[in-house]
């Protein structure tokens, strides 16, 4: 088993090969969630009105294949969040409004909700504080503390083999953006060996 994972980790790295990984993105309205996929699948910038039905996507970074669902944040819209995530080799993003307080207590709420789901608590979960463009936005370590997630522990090997972290992102002006990339690439990494 060694000789063949070693040949297909180097006809991956040559290229020959793709991974596949789905990702949802989720969180609550008005959080970014369309914006960020419109600019991962296209490389531009657009505004977009809510979400009221799922999106769905592809975009590559380096040898991934993502498969990306937006689904909408509005009350009525959030059941639907299970249902996209059907096992735990789903990666779930999660997009937090770093602007605005009343929406990370709600997103604090919803975030525990799936840490402690008997089955989304075992998927892949990555934060992420968005609108870091805005000059009034907390930053990642009041995040962190105002979801109160660093109880869970935070990280790509974490003790439960379950990667959990929170980046801090714009769309605006791409920062941070390629640090989300690199983290999902490494999750996929992980989750095809678990």
């Amino acid at each position: 088993m060694f000789i063949v994972d070693w040949f297909y980790n180097i006809f991956l790295w040559l290229g020959f090969f793709k991974k596949e990984a789905k990702i949802v993105i989720i969180g609550l309205g008005n959080a970014g969630k369309t914006t960020l996929l419109h600019l991962l699948v296209t490389g531009n910038l657009k505004t977009h009105t809510p979400t009221i039905r799922p999106n769905a996507d592809s975009f590559t970074f380096g040898n991934v294949n993502f498969k990306a669902y937006d689904l909408g944040g509005q009350n009525n819209l959030r059941f639907l969040w299970k249902q996209y995530i059907p096992d735990n080799k789903t990666i779930i993003v999660f997009m937090v409004d770093s602007t605005d307080y009343n929406s990370i207590i709600e997103s604090k709420s919803e975030i525990h909700d799936i840490l402690s789901d008997e089955n989304l608590g075992e998927s892949p979960l990555l934060i992420l504080g968005s609108k870091t463009d805005a000059q009034a936005h907390y930053n990642r370590e009041n995040l962190i503390d105002l979801l109160d997630i660093r109880r869970f522990g935070l990280g790509l090997n974490r003790p439960n083999g379950v990667p959990l972290d929170l980046l801090m992102i714009s769309s605006v002006n791409k920062n941070g953006i390629v640090d989300m990339l690199n983290w999902l690439d490494k999750c996929t990494d992980i989750i095809k060996k678990n």
